[in-house]
């Protein structure tokens, strides 16, 4: 796959698509460095898109390196500014370093009502409402996202701690909190 992105590329240098493709490839091959620079070129050659940006900050955040991803993330929604997993990635994201918490909290409502078909976006908001003492409505986010995905034993767990006030690491990582394909 590598190979053909590449070509691709060749032939067309300014071909965007391709480039995310090269980035996708080369993080499944466990090149991380490699992939956020194809993510970078990517996002020089289709600065309107958020897709690029929010690859690269998924990347760098396994990478535990917050602050490049908070920057990228932030550069995702300069690009589109209503993503809602852009905007719940950031919130999640600022809610683990326990930092800017009414930004998050903002964010998260925002992602939700984007897209309140999503479970995971009703975690994000419940865990900035957990974060930020509002235990109570913490509570309810998570009963919604139980509500719409009532198997998930990790949104149960949420919903304990949010009936007991507690907040511990968040349960869920951004990668699965990414949209579902319909």
């Amino acid at each position: 796959a590598l190979d053909a992105f590449d070509k691709a590329l060749a032939l067309r240098a300014d071909f965007a698509g391709a480039a995310i493709g090269r980035g996708d490839a080369l993080a499944a091959l466990g090149k991380t460095d490699k992939a956020i620079e194809a993510y970078q070129r990517a996002a020089r050659l289709s600065p309107q898109s958020a897709l690029p940006h929010a690859m690269r900050a998924q990347l760098l955040e396994r990478q535990k390196r917050f602050d490049e991803a908070e920057s990228a993330y932030r550069e995702a929604l300069k690009a589109e500014p209503e993503h809602a997993l852009v905007m719940n990635n950031l919130a999640y994201l600022l809610v683990q370093r326990k930092s800017k918490l009414d930004e998050a909290l903002s964010l998260a409502q925002r992602a939700v009502a984007a897209n309140p078909a999503v479970a995971g976006y009703y975690v994000t908001l419940g865990m900035a409402q957990l974060a930020r003492g509002d235990g109570a409505s913490a509570h309810k986010s998570f009963e919604k996202a139980l509500a719409l995905n009532p198997g998930n034993a990790k949104y149960r767990e949420h919903l304990s701690l949010a009936s007991t006030g507690t907040a511990s690491k968040p349960a869920v990582s951004a990668a699965a909190l990414k949209e579902p394909t319909p």
